[in-house]
């Protein structure tokens, strides 16, 4: 937007684009939908026309090179092999060829999305940047390249001889109208592609008429909100063409005097089971790597060489095995397993055997270089982990690093300095460094707002390795602790998480990590369910009172907003509307008894507040704004209370806010229950006298005129929410019961009675949150679902770079 010099000093203006690549949204292989595909090739193609008409080639169309932004828009970046089209002609030389396979030349360009010309060195006109969207259009329908694997030798012979299979082998609800699209633009001989980007538009400019007239518009996600929040906001070729007018001046900068060049990576993967393999632990002559695997049906520590060979597994015990890391020697590994009743740190010998306790009631082990200390977290007082450590002598004799004003939410994955002084940690979103000495308190050392986990220090101790979600992609990156620069290590396109070096500094093995979390209907009475679709994050079901509509939190419109779904029993009617339109985000709505409100609390700026909605739509209302964090609403059955979740006076505990018409008419109270300051997601009973919540993993109830008087009705459920049924006795509750699954169990409150449903509830892995809802008849049930993936990489680090 602006190109200066000051002092000295070149300076470019460029749009930020909060959202993510296509790249990113097309990770997990599988089509996009119709509408966001049509929506995106319309920007992009209106992009390329403005481009073509203004002489300029971009040369390098691909999913990396798009950005969509939250607001729904696709955005075509990276103009750095642009080229002008010299003097007007319609076409341009080939010009910075490398060899490619079999000694064929190409010209710049991203493998996998080149044109057939552009690969071979000829002459390159607007065609070129068709074929090249022709591509991504293609990927965009199947979630498949059109010409198999990019990284397999076969690509290059695809690519020039062969044709790609039909987008409808893939996605065979795709219209005709899309595939006669694609085929155009995929054409090896340029006569017979789109001549133009504007040919191209029309077309898909058509199929949108077509659709929207059968079933009624499809709009952006944003339509109708009104002036962009950013004046800055501009046109989709606006911020590319900067970078196409700066790319001379970028190299060059970045030459002279940029930053160090992150290490090359050469991948290897190690596991290729079906299910989950993570949490990967490289031993420190980088020769083994320990792991968390569900392939034997539970969840347990397995080993394998990084030279090849099968996996051995090394515990087989009914409880919850991970988080596995070595001792200095090589000879034996740490994990945690909840074998005894509660997580603790154990250890067993690399190749299998008696399994011993080291540390009770701790999670996320890390041994120091020398072998006499062990780093973890531990459960405080208000429930939430902190780092602490502990000699290996003297196990019992805790040391807690961290407090509870430090950080926000649990302190994970503490990981040790090589020179033992010092612990890097993750808090819910940034990494920090702590002295093991306890001379000084944690200093942040990220501040990014994204999703900073797993740290992991270097050799030489110059760098920190951590996943994050920056970029809106999950990927590894690195951080300087001297001076705080950070860099990306991976592409995020595994998505790469978990990161672990050896102490050689050699070798970097991760996780291809992923999860699928999707909120499934079930229909008690016949045992019928399904799955909402969508391929974004849906949560925190809520089931309206008479069974009418859903509202859950979704990302589908690129932040986390309130959506809402009829419903005819548990069948979908129609398509989701979106509530909510708010800067930052929000959790867990809950209906008021008579349908009319929305309780939910919003996330701004790190602060949480309780916010009221009517249910219909509008304009939201907030209800609380005490700058601790309030979290978790429930209304009470008449409407005029809220009881929720809140850190106010510095301990967490329930506190109940009074309310009529969507507005508070006092100050909140708390509620003194024993137990409570380590609650969360409580919910008020049919009858109003009794609250039951969530507290150190049991399922509790308090009276709420008789607080003192608060008792855990389960045992050893390691519960995750609780749902009151219609006659008051009962209560449902999520939690993992002893397993590595999240199961819905029924528990009768006058006796104590467990009771399995009929049918089973199974919302998957233990990882997940078990958040769920019943309709008021118990007909409809609602369920957070998660099915967890991956597996195990490793990669050699190019000696030649730092």
């Amino acid at each position: 937007f602006e190109v200066l010099e000051h002092d000295g000093v070149p300076w470019m203006a460029m749009e930020i684009v909060e959202g993510a690549s296509l790249r990113s949204l097309l990770s997990n292989k599988r089509p996009l939908r119709l509408e966001d595909t049509l929506r995106y090739a319309d920007g992009l193609l209106d992009a390329l026309r403005t481009a073509h008409l203004n002489q300029i080639l971009h040369r390098d169309v691909n999913p990396s090179n798009i950005l969509i932004g939250r607001d729904g828009r696709a955005r075509l970046s990276d103009f750095g092999l642009a080229q002008a089209i010299a003097g007007g002609a319609d076409v341009i030389e080939g010009s910075e060829a490398t060899t490619l396979e079999g000694g064929v030349e190409k010209g710049a360009g991203t493998r996998g999305y080149m044109s057939p010309e552009q690969v071979l060195g000829k002459p390159l006109d607007v065609r070129s940047d068709l074929f090249s969207f022709g591509v991504v259009l293609y990927e965009m329908c199947t979630g498949r390249g059109a010409f198999g694997d990019i990284g397999s030798g076969e690509w290059l012979d695809a690519l020039l001889n062969q044709e790609p299979r039909p987008v409808s082998d893939f996605n065979p609800k795709l219209p005709r109208e899309c595939q006669d699209i694609v085929n155009k633009a995929l054409s090896k001989r340029r006569f017979q592609r789109y001549q133009s980007a504007n040919e191209m538009l029309l077309d898909i400019r058509a199929v949108r008429r077509k659709l929207e007239s059968e079933s009624g518009p499809i709009t952006s996600p944003i339509a109708g909100r009104g002036t962009p929040r950013r004046w800055w906001l501009t046109g989709a070729l606006g911020g590319a063409g900067v970078l196409f007018a700066m790319a001379g001046f970028w190299f060059v900068a970045a030459g002279s005097r940029g930053p160090p060049v992150p290490p090359k990576l050469k991948p290897h993967q190690v596991t290729t089971h079906p299910g989950w393999e993570g949490e990967p632990a490289i031993s420190p002559d980088g020769s083994m790597i320990a792991y968390a695997s569900d392939e034997g049906g539970g969840l347990d520590i397995w080993v394998a060489d990084v030279g090849g060979g099968g996996s051995l597994r090394l515990t087989d015990d009914p409880g919850v095995d991970r988080d596995p890391t070595w001792f200095p020697d090589g000879t034996e590994v740490a994990f945690v397993s909840d074998r005894s009743g509660v997580p603790s740190l154990w250890k067993v010998p690399k190749l299998g055997g008696e399994a011993v306790m080291l540390v009770e009631n701790a999670l996320n082990p890390a041994v120091s270089r020398d072998g006499l200390w062990i780093a973890f977290t531990t459960p405080r007082s208000n429930c939430k982990l902190r780092v602490a450590v502990a000699s290996l002598e003297n196990p019992q004799d805790v040391i807690v690093l961290t407090e509870t004003n430090q950080g926000f939410w649990d302190h994970e994955n503490p990981t040790w300095s090589p020179d033992g002084e010092t612990l890097s940690f993750s808090d819910f979103r940034d990494l920090f460094l702590v002295p093991v000495d306890g001379s000084a308190p944690p200093t942040r050392l990220t501040t990014a707002h994204a999703m900073d986990r797993n740290p992991v220090w270097s050799a030489d101790g110059e760098w920190i390795y951590f996943s994050s979600t920056r970029e809106a992609t999950d990927a590894l990156w690195r951080v300087r602790p001297s001076d705080g620069t950070t860099q990306r290590v991976t592409l995020g396109t595994g998505p790469e998480r978990e990161p672990s070096l050896d102490w050689g500094g050699q070798r970097l093995a991760y996780s291809t990590f992923s999860a699928d979390w999707d909120i499934t209907l079930l229909d008690r009475a016949t045992g019928d369910s399904m799955v909402i679709p969508g391929d974004r994050v849906d949560d925190s079901p809520t089931i309206a009172p008479d069974g009418s509509h859903l509202v859950f939190v979704s990302n589908r419109s690129g932040s986390y907003d309130l959506w809402r779904q009829s419903l005819e029993g548990a069948k979908l009617s129609g398509p989701a509307t979106r509530l909510t339109d708010l800067a930052g985000d929000v959790a867990t709505p809950a209906y008021s008894r008579d349908g009319h409100w929305l309780a939910f609390f919003r996330v701004l700026n790190g602060q949480r507040d309780i916010w009221i909605l009517d249910s219909k739509g509008g304009v939201p209302r907030r209800i609380t704004e005490e700058s601790a964090f309030d979290i978790h609403p429930s209304f009470s059955p008449d409407g005029g209370r809220i009881v929720f979740v809140s850190e106010r006076g510095g301990s967490q505990g329930l506190w109940i806010v009074p309310v009529a018409d969507g507005l508070p008419t006092d100050e909140p109270v708390k509620l003194d229950a024993p137990g409570a300051d380590c609650a969360m997601f409580p919910r008020w009973s049919p009858d109003g006298r009794h609250v039951a919540y969530i507290s150190n993993l049991e399922a509790w109830i308090v009276d709420v005129e008789e607080p003192s008087e608060a008792r855990p009705v389960t045992l050893g459920a390691r519960a995750m929410q609780v749902e009151w049924e219609a006659d008051g006795e009962t209560l449902l509750v999520s939690g993992t019961w002893g397993g590595d699954r999240i199961i819905l169990r029924r528990l009768v409150l006058a006796t104590g009675r467990l009771e399995d449903l009929r049918p089973p509830i199974d919302f998957g892995n233990s990882d997940g949150y078990g958040l769920f809802d019943v309709s008021s008849n118990g007909q409809v049930l609602a369920h957070l679902s998660n099915v967890k993936r991956g597996n195990i990489w490793y990669a050699d680090l190019d000696p030649g770079t730092p």
